[in-house]
């Protein structure tokens, strides 16, 4: 069985994004990744891409960084979704994949810089259920925009119980098909909301003393979750972190 952890906390998740005439620096940082990438692009498409691993939670993770290539060539878009019309997700690093599309509609909307972050409290679980069940609890994510606050949910297991026109909606599938019906802005953070609130789940495993029987339903997930490379990935141990009371820490070289 899976171990939960018991502290009481919040998962803190940034993602910075920055041009620079013709390239987009972009940097994602949270518990338990920390990746970056250089894309470089002509004013209409793609032309290069640069990836680094500075931590991460397998030691196939890195492998992903070339599988970026994959995108030279495409045409910028604004919406941070495009990018799956031209690659397969689950074939990348999850976090490089998200990153590199948030990249692309950066420049694609002509923007200078836009910094994301977002505070997931650490899951509550329902009517007295048992440790195990705070992983289908309740949680209230809110998502920064240049420290603006743009979105609060209310959710409960992989559901947004609210406010408003976000009740019903699953974290799951169709989440994508729905906010095409956003506009590009509450789109963009809305699926960083989203990842944001899913990954934070992770704060309440052992990820340590999680072995291969944990790992069923994840298999074909992401780059190191693929089965030619599953067999040959190892958990990175001490590569988790607790932002919960320094957020200031995430990113901290950007200032530097």
């Amino acid at each position: 069985c899976t171990a939960m952890l018991e502290q009481i906390g919040c998962a803190r998740r940034a993602i910075d994004l920055r041009a620079q005439d013709d390239s987009v620096e972009a940097w994602l940082e949270d518990d338990f990744h920390h990746f970056g990438i250089v894309m470089r692009h002509d004013g209409e498409k793609v032309i290069s891409v640069e990836g680094e691993a500075a931590r991460f939670p397998r030691d196939t993770c890195p492998g992903a960084l070339d599988i970026l290539q994959e995108v030279v060539g495409m045409r910028l878009s604004q919406r941070s979704t495009a990018i799956g019309k031209t690659t397969n997700m689950r074939m990348h690093c999850t976090h490089l994949y998200d990153l590199l599309g948030l990249a692309i509609a950066h420049a694609a909307c002509g923007r200078e810089h836009r910094r994301y972050d977002a505070i997931v409290p650490d899951r509550q679980p329902i009517d007295g259920a048992p440790p195990e069940g705070r992983l289908g609890g309740t949680t209230q994510p809110q998502l920064f925009c240049d420290g603006h606050s743009v979105m609060v949910w209310q959710v409960r297991g992989d559901q947004i119980t609210g406010p408003g026109k976000y009740t019903g909606i699953s974290m799951g599938r169709g989440f994508r098909e729905w906010t095409e019906t956003l506009d590009i802005d509450e789109a963009e953070a809305a699926h960083v909301l989203r990842r944001a609130t899913l990954i934070a789940l992770g704060r309440l495993i052992d990820l340590q003393a999680l072995g291969p029987e944990g790992m069923k339903g994840a298999e074909g997930a992401c780059h190191s979750f693929q089965p030619e490379v599953i067999k040959n990935s190892g958990r990175m141990l001490a590569s988790s972190k607790d932002y919960s009371e320094c957020p200031e820490s995430l990113l901290l070289h950007l200032d530097r």
